[in-house]
């Protein structure tokens, strides 16, 4: 790793699920329990788009494009022991006795209750029409890193950025806008747009370096006119709040509710159209990973999903704003407004210190542009 970092550090991050070419689901969800709302002690929230149609092929060409490139190797290059005798036959019982021990857990039951579980077994999905563009990562980014950046996921969204003309939300768990960032959210605030952006605080991040390094742009931000807002995680399951909130935990073994965590990437353009994949906006997603996402041009449904993220701005997250004193000092505050009132934070709220000495630690590391 050390004689070839600059290899190493760079990762396939797309997220896609495809049936038979006849479904596919592209977002920002791994695999895991805390992905699911399986986990007891943390859960996600996130956010997908399920879709059939012309795009589904586009997703499978996307997904083969990268399955034979030269940077993806086959299981047996990398691991030389052959199978013994049997394996296969007790790997496969060994799946069916825990797929019998699950099967009526807590969570299963909730899978198969759920709307959407319904639906399927139904046949009555109801389906909106959608023009929608698959927009990618070529994993030549990885192959020859920083060759040709104008190819790269975000600067296929830059045409939506440029149209906007009233509003833009951006959600993203990890934003590490740097300073050009913050000079493009303040060239579309001076044009009239409204500027929202969703992300964790430091009570709910996973990734205390990228924090370190986003909080040294809160002030900037607000000063650019941006309406910043971060994830409050005792309340994204204290519903309802819009698409980002996640449950109760369906898999809870006691009567504390596992904390939320921000994990869905959205961008709404003007409530009319919206992008949702793996793409974070940081620089690990612009320049190393390689992402996907759908651009989706469908008004019908994208009125919804804003009103939705409307709810969780308003419900499942703090406010930040800056406040000046009676000396003219300017500070942060973080708003909380959910129950009724309206209670302010002038420190990061539901962190400890410890948690808040590594955030400061990271922010003065220079590592930005690994985040």
């Amino acid at each position: 790793m050390i004689s070839d970092f600059s290899r190493v550090n760079r990762r396939m991050h797309n997220k896609s699920i495809t049936a038979d070419n006849q479904m596919t689901i592209v977002g920002g969800r791994n695999i895991g329990d805390e992905y699911f709302e399986a986990s007891t002690v943390m859960n996600y929230a996130g956010l997908d788009a399920l879709a059939i149609g012309a795009t589904v092929a586009a997703v499978s060409a996307r997904f083969d494009r990268y399955w034979n490139s030269p940077i993806v190797y086959g299981i047996t290059e990398l691991r030389h022991e052959s199978p013994a005798s049997g394996d296969l036959e007790r790997a496969a019982a060994g799946l069916r006795a825990f797929e019998h021990q699950q099967r009526d857990a807590r969570y299963a039951q909730a899978m198969r209750e759920s709307r959407l579980s319904q639906e399927l077994r139904d046949g009555r999905v109801s389906f909106s029409p959608a023009r929608i563009e698959v927009t990618s990562d070529d994993p030549i980014k990885v192959e020859q890193a920083g060759k040709d950046r104008s190819q790269n996921l975000m600067p296929q969204l830059r045409p939506q950025f440029d149209g906007a003309r009233e509003s833009v939300m951006l959600v993203s768990p990890y934003f590490v806008p740097r300073k050009g960032g913050v000079d493009f959210l303040r060239s579309l605030h001076a044009r009239g747009v409204r500027v929202r952006v969703l992300t964790n605080g430091l009570a709910s991040t996973d990734v205390l370096a990228v924090f370190g390094k986003y909080k040294k742009y809160r002030r900037q931000l607000l000063e650019a006119g941006v309406e910043l807002y971060e994830i409050d995680p005792a309340h994204g399951h204290d519903g309802p709040a819009g698409p980002l909130q996640t449950s109760d935990g369906a898999n809870a073994t006691d009567a504390k509710a596992p904390r939320a965590a921000l994990h869905g990437k959205v961008l709404s353009f003007d409530c009319l159209q919206f992008f949702v994949g793996s793409m974070n906006l940081d620089p690990r997603s612009a320049f190393t990973n390689t992402e996907i996402g759908f651009l989706v041009d469908a008004p019908d449904v994208a009125g919804p999903l804003c009103e939705g993220l409307d709810e969780t701005f308003a419900r499942g997250a703090f406010r930040l704003e800056l406040t000046t004193t009676s000396n003219g000092a300017r500070h942060l505050e973080w708003v909380d407004t959910v129950k009724g009132g309206e209670q302010r934070f002038t420190s990061e709220p539901r962190a400890s210190r410890w948690r808040r000495f590594k955030a400061w630690m990271y922010g003065i590391l220079p590592i930005e542009s690994l985040m």
